[in-house]
C-alpha cells in the first residue's frame, strides 16, 4: 500500500474549484515531475544519486505538498530492476498490463498507452506527433471515464490517475528527449523521438502506476503524492541509464 505524503497546510486555502475535477489542470502532475528533476540537480554534488534522493525529500509543491514520504534510498534501489524490466517489455512489444493486477479499465488503458509509445518509436514519430497522440488519449479519457481527484485527501481514482500518467509521460518525454537531443548536437520538436529519452520517460510514467491502493470493492485509488514521488525518484535514478 502506498504511503501518503504530508499535505501542505496551504492546501486548506485552495479554492474549491481546484478540487473539482472539471477544473483541475492535470498538466500539473507533469510540471511538478519536471520541477523535481530540476530541483535535485541544483545541489553541488549532483552526480551522486543518493545525495539527489535525499535532497529530493526537501522538495515541496504548492499543489501536492511535501515529497518527504516513507521511502528509503535502499528500497527505491531494490525496485529499479523491476522498473527497468517493465520498460524493456513495453518497448519490446511484450508488455501485458494484466500483470499490474488493476481494474479492467486501467489495464486496457495501460495496454493501449504502451502500444502507442512503441508505435511512436518504431515509426520514428516526432515530438509533435507523439504529443498529439497522447492528447487524443486524454480527450477519450475525459469523455469516457469518471474523473475524481481530491487534493485535500490526496487521492485520485482510475480516471484521474490515467490523466496523471499521461501528463507525466508527456512532460518527462519532453525533458529527457531534449537532453538527448542536446547530447547529440540537435534540437527541435520535428526530430524523431530519442529512444533513450522515451525509455526514461516510460520508467517515470509507469513509476506512478506502481503506487496504487486496492479499495477492496473492485476499484483502485492512487495517493497521487506518493505516486508522484515514486515516479520522480525512479525518474532521477534512470539518469544513470
Amino acid at each position: 500500500m502506498a504511503q501518503s505524503c504530508e499535505i501542505d497546510d496551504d492546501l486548506d486555502s485552495i479554492d474549491e474549484l481546484a478540487i473539482n475535477s472539471n477544473f483541475f489542470d492535470f498538466n500539473q502532475f507533469g510540471k511538478t515531475h519536471n520541477a523535481y528533476l530540476e530541483y535535485v540537480m541544483t545541489i553541488e554534488n549532483n552526480q551522486d544519486p543518493k545525495a539527489r534522493f535525499m535532497y529530493g525529500k526537501t522538495f515541496s509543491d504548492p499543489t501536492f505538498g511535501s515529497f518527504n514520504i516513507d521511502l528509503t534510498y535502499e528500497d527505491m534501489n531494490k525496485s529499479m530492476a523491476f522498473h527497468r524490466r517493465r520498460v524493456d517489455l513495453i518497448l519490446g512489444g511484450t508488455y501485458d498490463a494484466s500483470s499490474e493486477n488493476l481494474s479492467p479499465e486501467m489495464t486496457s488503458f495501460l495496454d493501449k498507452l504502451a502500444t502507442i509509445v512503441k508505435y511512436s518509436i518504431d515509426r520514428k514519430l516526432t515530438m509533435t506527433e507523439f504529443l498529439a497522440s497522447i492528447a487524443a488519449i486524454e480527450s477519450k479519457i475525459q469523455l469516457e471515464q469518471q474523473i475524481e481527484i481530491d487534493l485535500k485527501k490526496g487521492i485520485s481514482n482510475d480516471g484521474a490517475a490515467m490523466l496523471a500518467i499521461t501528463s507525466i509521460l508527456k512532460y518527462s518525454t519532453k525533458y529527457w528527449v531534449a537532453i538527448e537531443n542536446v547530447n547529440n548536437g540537435s534540437s527541435g520538436d520535428d526530430l524523431p523521438l530519442a529512444r533513450k529519452g522515451i525509455w526514461r520517460a516510460l520508467a517515470d510514467a509507469w513509476g506512478y502506476v506502481s503506487a496504487w491502493v486496492d479499495n477492496g470493492d473492485g476499484s483502485y485509488s492512487w495517493y497521487h503524492e506518493s505516486a508522484l514521488v515514486n515516479a520522480d525518484c525512479v525518474s532521477d535514478k534512470v539518469r544513470e541509464n
